[in-house]
């Protein structure tokens, strides 16, 4: 008897350590702002919730399928486990903000600031963040094949053994950027900055790295078969190991 109270008092913990607090779910649906508040576990897919203020406030696994952030203030706001697919954070200030393990598919984070966020396992295939800063991210093991990140800063960002197959990532930069065994295969990184990059082991078969700069850059054992190095400047970058076409 007393194992099975137990295991009903766990199990009434589980279901509600996630449940959202309904005075700040009443306020966001009235139009107000949220700041440290907790919606974590709240349906808000569909809403538009543009230009709001949700600093610090946690959306741990809430649903916010194509759901409009643009602009609005998540700074420090957690989002891990959260579904965020076809949502719209465009311009969203988003420094700091919990992004482990939440999926973004096709999420539009163009010209936000994303700088010193935690992407860890993060699934965001085919997201828009074109003109992103993404200065200092941490991005371990992150899910991001086929983004479209032309001119992004990802500058000092934590990237390794991440997938950015066939992502679009022309003229962004990368400067001191740990790729560290990463999946860039088809990525297009035509006249991208790379200088001072660490790319060891990095899978770049196929990519494009035309008038790329990779001056200062560790690729020791990177596999470049295939991929387009016209005009590439190498610079002093460290090659040892590479493979390169014959």
């Amino acid at each position: 008897m007393k194992k099975l109270l137990l295991s009903l008092c766990l199990l009434a913990l589980s279901s509600t350590a996630l449940a959202y607090n309904d005075v700040d779910l009443a306020a966001v649906q009235a139009g107000q702002d949220c700041i440290h508040g907790d919606l974590s576990g709240a349906d808000l897919s569909h809403l538009d919730l543009s230009g709001r203020d949700f600093t610090g406030t946690s959306f741990r696994e809430a649903r916010l399928f194509q759901t409009r952030l643009d602009e609005a203030n998540l700074v420090g706001a957690n989002f891990a486990h959260a579904q965020l697919n076809e949502a719209s954070l465009r311009k969203a200030q988003l420094q700091d903000a919990d992004f482990s393990f939440a999926t973004a598919n096709n999420a539009n984070l163009a010209f936000a600031d994303v700088s010193g966020a935690n992407f860890y396992r993060i699934q965001m295939r085919a997201a828009n963040l074109l003109h992103a800063n993404l200065q200092g991210l941490r991005a371990q093991e992150a899910s991001l094949d086929s983004i479209k990140a032309d001119y992004a800063d990802f500058s000092q960002a934590n990237l390794p053994y991440s997938w950015l197959y066939n992502a679009s990532l022309k003229h962004a930069y990368f400067t001191g950027t740990n790729f560290y065994k990463a999946n860039l295969q088809r990525a297009d990184l035509t006249e991208a900055h790379l200088e001072k990059a660490k790319m060891g082991k990095v899978n770049l078969r196929h990519a494009k790295l035309n008038n790329a700069y990779l001056d200062g850059a560790d690729i020791n054992h990177a596999d470049l078969r295939y991929a387009d190095l016209t005009y590439t400047q190498f610079g002093t970058a460290i090659k040892k190991g590479a493979l390169f076409d014959k």
